[in-house]
């Protein structure tokens, strides 16, 4: 036997094994890396011959469907209306970004001195992520989620590539 024994083989046992292309698309669904790979392809000889073959058919696509309703929504529904990502990213009025300019790359830098929550305000406020109220106090969880979330997308965004 192998030392990677269930980190680069998988030890079933022989009674309910499951189906490799399953368990291909699961772990690339709860991968962190996004990178798409080859997907494992599974060939039913004399499909539509051959009960056993529906059988394995009809076991595989209720596999799949079970994946895909176990995975978590890939949508996050805010509390109040925040605004897309397309409006965010919208470039900004020639002034503001000159008065940016001038201020130079210091300006909200991390040796600034003000407590977490303050940055994180400002920040928001620059970028023109509302911070709602919850019980009388500012909810910044989803103002940050927004934030990271814009972030993602100003980092994956073609036009920022050649920058």
């Amino acid at each position: 036997m192998s030392d990677n024994l269930g980190l680069t083989v998988l030890d079933e046992p022989i009674a309910n094994q499951s189906d490799p292309s399953v368990l291909h698309h699961r772990l690339q669904a709860f991968s962190k890396l996004k990178k798409q790979r080859e997907s494992i392809v599974q060939k039913i000889p004399n499909l539509l011959k051959d009960p056993k073959g529906i059988k394995d058919l009809e076991s595989w696509l209720k596999q799949m469907s079970d994946l895909t309703t176990s995975l978590p929504s890939q949508n996050v529904h805010y509390t109040k209306t925040m605004p897309d990502i397309d409006t965010l990213m919208r470039e900004w009025p020639e002034d503001f970004e000159a008065g940016l300019a001038e201020l130079g790359e210091d300006f909200m830098g991390a040796d600034l001195d003000c407590d977490l929550e303050t940055y994180i305000d400002m920040i928001c406020t620059v970028l023109d992520i509302p911070i709602h109220e919850k019980n009388g106090k500012p909810n910044r969880l989803q103002s940050l989620h927004l934030l990271f979330n814009l972030y993602l997308e100003i980092k994956n965004s073609s036009f920022f590539e050649a920058a």
